[in-house]
């Protein structure tokens, strides 16, 4: 695989990384919980909205925290793929799935009035798992995959093609989505043939790059710039908008796993030996 090494030591990278914001999640949350007061009045039209108008700094961080490990999670799962070997796919995955369930217990432990103890053990047992999961990741020797070859000849870029078909899916279901909410909530209304042209432009790279056609390399890059972009503008004003609670954490899970990919696919065009690769088929 192409410049799989380099892969190798971000995925080991971002897990160090990742194993530092859980430690900070961890505080942040302890500190939220045994001091903070939760904000229940309601300006906004929904709880995660009224975080940002009423909450704390402390709060406000533990949430952006939460948004920021299950999008680095994500990067990771799909970074992992372009490594050698499935032990790393697999346990990444598990770190993905673990990241989720906190995040996604989060979410709902917020929607319905932090009072859901349930959902708050779950948020606890998401972030163990997850610690120990990354931990295992970050702790692998240097050089691992010592011995796999950093570039190997290939005939097209599958990888990256199909993770830009992933992402241009979840734009295209997240556009239609929005759709039907720019029907209830008129600032919303050219939000959905909006991230219909981006899930469109995303599959047209995808199809490109599986081809490897001219400057497909060019065009992928500017539609996932753009489209991670428009996602943090676009959800930005959804949460403060949209009055379905379970609507909202829908979207911005969808959102963060989409702008998770679209980073991984941005970071695998930039890396030197994948753009000269694309620019010489």
């Amino acid at each position: 695989m192409l410049g799989s090494s380099s892969f190798d030591r971000s995925v080991t990278l971002g897990a160090r990384a990742m194993l530092s914001l859980l430690v900070l999640q961890f505080l942040l949350g302890m500190f939220a919980n045994l001091f903070v007061t939760f904000p229940t009045t309601t300006e906004s039209a929904n709880p995660i909205a009224q975080i940002f108008i009423s909450g704390s700094a402390i709060l406000i961080a533990h949430v952006l925290t939460a948004a920021l490990l299950f999008g680095l999670s994500t990067s990771l799962l799909v970074l992992a793929a372009f490594t050698p070997g499935r032990r790393l796919v697999a346990v990444a995955s598990l770190g993905f799935v673990f990241i989720g369930i906190a995040f996604s217990s989060g979410m709902l432990f917020v929607v319905t009035g932090y009072s859901n103890d349930a959902l708050s053990y779950e948020m606890a047992v998401g972030f163990i798992l997850a610690f120990l999961t990354y931990g295992a990741i970050a702790g692998r020797r240097a050089g691992e995959a010592r011995g796999v070859p950093t570039s190997q000849t290939r005939g097209r870029p599958v990888g990256i093609a199909i993770t830009e078909a992933i992402a241009g899916a979840i734009l295209l279901f997240g556009g239609l989505q929005l759709v039907g909410l720019g029907r209830l909530y008129d600032v919303l209304a050219w939000h959905g043939p909006l991230f219909i042209i981006l899930g469109v432009a995303t599959l047209l790279a995808a199809v490109a790059l599986w081809k490897n056609s001219n400057r497909a390399g060019h065009l992928a890059l500017v539609v996932n710039a753009a489209g991670a972009v428009s996602s943090v503008a676009s959800e930005t004003i959804l949460v403060g908008t949209v009055s379905q609670e379970l609507n909202v954490v829908g979207s911005v899970g969808g959102t963060v796993i989409a702008i998770g990919i679209l980073s991984a696919a941005i970071y695998y065009l930039a890396v030197p030996e994948n753009r000269a690769f694309l620019r010489h088929h």
